[in-house]
């Protein structure tokens, strides 16, 4: 009887973890759906937000896109219609924020999905339109300034915000002024004023020594020096 007692016991067990373990498990998504714009790190001025990706073997017609703060609080969300024939989606939410510069999440969500059932996230800052500075925005942020690179390309990231048609000229200058490399660069910016982020390899050839990588923009038929950063290029 003892046996049998502690059999029936040991079975009661099994299906109680069995059935906590099935509570905890991560919720299955099918397909994929990435956010490929905004960047995480881009600072959201406009008043509405865009937002666009891709997807791949999605069976369902829509899904979710929200915005939440750390905490989990949600600002805003909508519905994204898949259309059959791409593989691109896109979506413009007006988000009706007005404060501060705040960090938030724009999540990839499927519709009535468990609450961490997340396809893609990128983080953000969302800020009010008045709080962005009147004039256009550039910066280098890789690589800084006296930092000392090595081989054939030279990978550089930046920010932009408000440059006339979105372009800019970005340049690798040697230390006696000539130009070592320049590329034509336009950033994807629909509202024109938020502050997204690019990338892009140039490449110094044969060159070592001290150098200089410049952001240049027009204004006015005027060129203007965005931002600067001398490097040191060794072989």
């Amino acid at each position: 009887m003892r046996v049998l007692l502690f059999i029936i016991v040991m079975m009661v067990l099994l299906v109680a973890c069995s059935s906590n373990s099935s509570s905890t498990t991560t919720p299955t998504l099918t397909g994929t759906i990435d956010i490929t714009f905004p960047q995480d790190g881009a600072t959201i001025y406009s008043e509405i937000l865009f937002v666009s990706g891709t997807y791949s073997q999605f069976a369902d017609s829509r899904f979710q896109i929200e915005v939440v703060t750390p905490d989990g609080e949600v600002i805003i969300r909508s519905n994204v219609f898949i259309e059959a024939d791409t593989s691109e989606w896109q979506v413009e939410i007006p988000h009706g924020y007005t404060g501060s510069a705040s960090e938030v999440h724009v999540r990839a969500i499927p519709v009535n999905g468990a609450a961490d059932a997340i396809f893609d996230e990128v983080s953000l800052t969302l800020a009010g339109s008045t709080l962005r500075p009147a004039d256009l925005r550039g910066s280098i942020t890789s690589p800084q300034t006296n930092s000392t690179i090595n081989g054939d390309t030279i990978r550089v990231m930046g920010t932009a915000s408000g440059l006339p048609d979105n372009q800019f000229i970005l340049r690798l200058v040697g230390e006696d002024g000539a130009t070592l490399d320049q590329h034509e660069m336009t950033v994807f910016n629909p509202y024109w004023i938020d502050e997204v982020l690019w990338t892009a390899n140039i490449i110094p050839g044969e060159y070592t020594g001290s150098a200089q990588i410049q952001m240049i923009t027009s204004s006015d038929d005027k060129s203007l020096l965005i931002d600067s950063v001398t490097i040191d290029i060794s072989n």
